[in-house]
């Protein structure tokens, strides 16, 4: 049942990129930090489109060349190594839309990404991305990190493994690539590049816990990248302290009784050079 939902939520996610793409037959998108290829197998659902793959991990461009393999539309895929920041696979002018999840959140420096997307991008061509915003939550962190303690030894506990996955001072979010910037951040770069008719929406949307075995717990990550719990309590906690964590929060992870967070996602969608007027 969980895993169906995480399904069906990052789907949504692809379909929302897309809704803003007007593709038609012949037309080449390129997934820009493809991962297992969530939007561009998507994409191929589209009659005609052909994809291009790209990633900076060769692991990840196979793990998308398997899935575009299972679904028998290999005759309209193409997959590269490269990094987004740079796009070094795809030639000048190449595709006609370049899309993105969760891709860009994780360059220090988003700037060279929307101009290498420029780049490749035909006359006219689209860009529609999606990217999450976690600089509230790393600000809330930082809130947090100076009074916990002493309000609650426990909550440190807990406070501890959020910081590993976003950092909680104010010099961590400025140099963190996750948290050093938000959705205007985004949109102003996005122009800065030279992308016109550009858009953004924000999305927020409250996610409420979800109750889980223990074994599960210790398996979950904050973010993608981020240590599991069982990894940080192996790790970055004594004997006592991790006792002390399960016997306080195992009882909230099996009964999903964590308090609903909020997550942000920026939908930013634009036009590249030489668009008709």
């Amino acid at each position: 049942m969980r895993a169906a939902a995480i399904a069906a939520d990052t789907r949504t996610f692809a379909d929302r990129v897309l809704r803003r793409l007007p593709l038609k037959p012949g037309d080449v998108v390129a997934d820009v930090g493809c991962g297992e290829g969530l939007v561009g197998l998507a994409a191929l659902e589209r009659e005609g489109v052909h994809v291009v793959f790209t990633d900076v991990s060769p692991v990840l461009v196979e793990r998308a060349r398997e899935a575009v393999r299972d679904r028998g539309a290999l005759d309209r895929a193409t997959f590269a190594i490269a990094d987004a920041a740079s796009l070094t696979a795809l030639g000048d002018a190449s595709v006609d839309a370049v899309v993105s999840r969760s891709a860009l959140a994780y360059l220090t420096d988003k700037a060279p990404a929307f101009a290498a997307a420029r780049r490749v991008l035909r006359r006219g061509g689209r860009l529609s991305i999606a990217e999450p915003i976690f600089r509230d939550a790393a600000l809330r962190l930082t809130a947090m990190r100076g009074v916990i303690a002493s309000a609650d030894p426990d909550l440190e506990l807990l406070h501890r493994w959020h910081a590993l996955a976003l950092p909680d001072t104010i010099d961590g979010i400025r140099a963190h690539p996750l948290t050093n910037f938000d959705e205007r951040n985004l949109m102003h770069v996005a122009v800065t590049a030279g992308f016109t008719d550009v858009h953004l929406r924000l999305h927020l949307d409250q996610c409420g816990p979800v109750a889980m075995g223990w074994n599960v717990a210790l398996a979950t990550a904050q973010i993608p990248g981020a240590p599991t719990l069982g990894e940080a309590l192996a790790t970055r906690y004594t004997a006592e302290e991790r006792a002390r964590f399960e016997r306080r929060f195992r009882p909230l992870f099996e009964r999903g009784l964590f308090s609903p967070e909020v997550r942000a996602l920026a939908y930013l969608w634009a036009t590249g050079p030489g668009a008709d007027a």
